[in-house]
């Protein structure tokens, strides 16, 4: 049977779709077998004795759902980013970031409005970092112990802030050290092949139309 998904709960991994048949079905996210059913989307399903839809197969997305997934890879930490798709949004990331850096060195615009772009754009990658990293099945901890080394060593190195720990240079090179070793750790989870089947961090995302990886 086919029907349009009429409400999709991340929160509670749950979802509402009406059939072909009129009717309404309560679906479990567990029993999508292929894509994320946005609302708006088509989906293919069949239901169980109980009259649960399982089986869920995505068949067509509509606008509204596209803008929802474009939403959720750019703002939410939740669920799970594969390879082929992180590396396409880097790829766009290298050439759309640029762009958006002109009007604030041509056009001089107000330093909020820069730092806004900033802070926007830095959100954006962040949450498609944690999301790469739970396609791995490691937690974004990792990310940000990396970040809080870098941190360390730019207060030290800038004389900003006064830290204790930093003044000796046994402590600049055990935070170094740390910092290269959980560096290349992050580097390697971002095009590390994710984790077969669903993880605890959520199903395994769909693959990728643009580019295969092995």
């Amino acid at each position: 049977m086919q029907g349009i998904v009429l409400k999709l709960d991340l929160k509670t991994d749950t979802g509402l779709i009406r059939g072909g048949d009129g009717k309404r079905y309560l679906f479990d996210v567990k029993n999508v077998e292929y894509g994320l059913p946005l609302e708006g989307c088509a989906v293919d399903f069949e239901t169980d004795e109980e009259g649960k839809p399982v089986s869920l197969c995505v068949v067509k997305t509509s606008f509204k759902a596209e803008t929802d997934r474009l939403f959720w890879l750019l703002c939410s930490w939740r669920g799970r980013v594969s390879r082929a798709g992180f590396m396409i949004f880097a790829a766009a990331a290298l050439v759309l970031l640029p762009l958006l850096c002109l009007p604030t060195l041509y056009a001089g615009m107000p330093d909020g409005w820069t730092a806004g772009i900033g802070i926007a754009a830095g959100y954006a990658v962040l949450s498609v970092l944690v999301k790469r990293f739970h396609d791995s099945g490691c937690s974004a901890g990792w990310l940000f112990l990396t970040m809080f080394f870098d941190l360390l060593l730019l207060l030290s190195g800038t004389n900003t802030v006064a830290v204790p720990f930093m003044r000796s240079a046994g402590g600049q090179t055990f935070v170094l050290v740390l910092a290269g070793l959980t560096t290349l750790f992050c580097l390697y989870l971002c095009f590390a092949r994710g984790s077969l089947g669903e993880n605890k961090y959520g199903k395994q995302p769909e693959p990728c139309k643009t580019i295969r990886l092995k």
